[in-house]
């Protein structure tokens, strides 16, 4: 077998074992039922913590919860399962889609963190979104789409940014967020409601189910 034959022949070994390519070594990685401190290797299925290219499933539930205390977290996607927590005391981005059915609480014991979902975020029924947890209050970016059918959706004063375009806000629940800031171009689908300031250099369009509830300054 000649030098250029074995060299095809590899190449086709690694894309079929997926170690080849933009998605190298990616993998999805499992909370255990008890959980623990998400950089600790026995809080996961197989005992590897999570690389920032890995599919995060949180299923711990119970008394437990995957905790962060250390770094910054970065996951290619996030699902959080029914009856599950998650909570996020450390910078968070997560590069793909979010699904939420369980409960993820955001804070921090010292000083407040930025917390950037890249992409679409789904809270479907069951879900708890918790910006109250302890501590300072995280600031938030959005850049696809955020739909919100969430049992219970409860927000901080620190400025919520949507930056993507071309994408919606929607859900059945209200989405109440005291301080926003649109700077790309967004789609209000649901119920939004601004409290203190709704802000930036972007664009709101109103769907034809949409409904916006303004209670301070606007000065998109």
């Amino acid at each position: 077998m000649n030098k250029l034959v074995k060299s095809f022949v590899l190449l086709l070994s690694l894309a079929g074992l997926g170690l080849w390519g933009g998605n190298a070594l990616a993998a999805t990685r499992t909370s255990t039922n008890s959980g623990g401190d998400w950089g600790n290797g026995g809080t996961w299925l197989g005992g590897v913590v999570p690389a920032a290219t890995d599919t995060v499933v949180i299923a711990t539930t119970g008394a437990g919860a995957v905790t962060t205390s250390n770094n910054t977290i970065t996951c290619a996607g996030l699902t959080i399962n029914s009856g599950s927590v998650l909570t996020m005391w450390r910078p968070f981005n997560v590069n793909g889609p979010t699904s939420i059915t369980g409960t993820i609480n955001f804070g921090s014991a010292s000083g407040s963190r930025i917390m950037t979902f890249n992409g679409a975020v789904t809270l479907n029924s069951g879900a708890v979104w918790n910006e109250t947890t302890t501590g300072a209050a995280a600031t938030f970016t959005f850049v696809d789409n955020l739909t919100n059918n969430a049992t219970t959706f409860t927000s901080q004063t620190p400025l919520h940014t949507f930056s993507g375009a071309g994408h919606t806000i929607g859900g059945t629940t209200t989405t109440s967020i005291p301080s926003v800031a649109i700077t790309g171009t967004y789609s209000n689908s649901g119920t939004l409601t601004v409290g203190t300031a709704l802000s930036g250099t972007g664009g709101l369009s109103q769907g034809t189910t949409g409904t916006l509830n303004l209670g301070g300054a606007t000065t998109i």
